[in-house]
């Protein structure tokens, strides 16, 4: 009932077609939405299983670490590090030069994303890389998941 109480106040041709017209812009503002977060990435699939989070190989996050660095064997061991450390841990910094692993905190704010030297180093991030597109640069979500 409440929807004919609406529509009987459009009453004008002019009324009806701006009500039109927000309504289509409405639907192609959540189409856009749901394509970007839908189809714009590829998956995380890596050495044959997936890890849950957003990478982006050659590139750091410098700032607002965990805990002290920790030397590790591979970056899967610096992820599982992020799983063991639970909701305080945003993601990893790893330097495969080094062997060193960086837990990220959650103040984004105090994050500087560089690119690395070393192409073998990566940032993991929990969640996908649509999670991550508003907070991460543009050419930095640009490689997310893809290589």
């Amino acid at each position: 009932m409440a929807s004919l109480t609406l529509l009987d106040n459009i009453n004008s041709p002019q009324m009806i077609s701006h009500t039109i017209v927000a309504f289509v812009f409405a639907l192609l503002s959540l189409s856009v939405v749901s394509a970007r977060s839908a189809g714009s990435y590829t998956r995380c699939i890596r050495t044959g299983r997936r890890t849950g989070m957003a990478h982006y190989r050659g590139w750091k996050v410098v700032g607002d670490d965990t805990v002290e660095t920790s030397t590790v064997k591979s970056e899967r061991e610096c992820i599982q590090a992020c799983s063991k450390y639970g909701n305080g841990c945003s993601g990893v910094s790893y330097s495969k030069t080094h062997s060193l692993c960086y837990l990220k905190g959650d103040d984004h704010d105090q994050w500087k994303y560089k690119r690395s030297m070393n192409r073998e180093d990566g940032v993991d991030l929990i969640g996908g890389c649509a999670a991550w597109s508003g907070i991460v640069p543009a050419d930095m979500d640009a490689s997310c998941c893809r290589g």
